[in-house]
């Protein structure tokens, strides 16, 4: 099914978020056994070895497998997953991770990687991605973002949110590409988040961050897995 959604060309398949995001019509994957690195990252372009390292998070009643973020355009081949800056909270059922490479600040970040995730699992993805996007419309100038569904199942929802300028900073914008995963027993969601110069929302082609680049992103992101520990 991924292998599907990765081979086509992602912005061809974007639905502009109004009304709500409604669940795409795909039947659910299965999130079982812990996997291989070489099962969940793509080879880095040009080169015999994985792009990035693989990171593992007990997260309540589940660990989460994803890869490493890598700071470096996919271009440019594998980047140290050690150049990096990390803070994490659990405080009252919420778990936060935050991420930044070595030479940034975690306060004033320009290339940013989040994971949050939810002791209790009661909202569905799709009403979760809507909490999402409405966190960037509380940052974001209306009339300058643009929030896409990609992909949604009952376990899985992928999100591109294009904030053109934020509204007390209209000198710079920001892009993010957003899955969340959900099983019965937890709901994670991981953000790759780029902070740019001020761009056009509602034209593609006009934003900073190439949209191969962010194909490539949301595909490695989305080779995570949400598995159950076992009691």
């Amino acid at each position: 099914m991924f292998k599907y959604l990765i081979a086509r060309n992602l912005f061809r398949t974007l639905l502009i978020v109004s009304a709500g995001l409604l669940a795409a019509p795909y039947s659910a994957s299965a999130q079982e056994g812990l996997g291989t690195l070489n099962d969940l990252l793509p080879e880095s372009p040009g080169s015999t070895v994985n792009r990035s390292l693989n990171g593992r998070i007990r997260l309540f009643k589940n660990v989460l497998i994803h890869p490493m973020p890598v700071w470096s355009s996919f271009e440019n081949g594998p980047a140290p997953a050690e150049r990096t800056k990390m803070k994490t909270s659990n405080n009252k059922g919420l778990y936060k991770m935050t991420m930044v490479p070595g030479d940034e600040q975690l306060a004033d970040w320009r290339n940013l990687f989040t994971v949050v995730a939810h002791e209790k699992s009661n909202p569905s993805v799709i009403r979760h991605g809507l909490t999402v996007v409405g966190q960037f419309k509380a940052l974001c100038s209306p009339s300058n973002m643009q929030a896409f569904k990609v992909h949604a199942t009952p376990q899985r929802l992928i999100q591109v949110v294009a904030c053109g300028n934020y509204s007390r900073d209209r000198a710079t914008g920001q892009i993010a590409a957003i899955v969340t995963l959900r099983n019965k027993s937890g709901l994670v969601t991981m953000t790759r988040h780029w902070r740019t110069s001020s761009f056009q929302s509602k034209v593609v082609t006009a934003w900073p961050i190439p949209k191969t680049e962010i194909d490539n992103v949301l595909a490695e992101l989305s080779r995570s897995k949400l598995v159950p520990i076992k009691n």
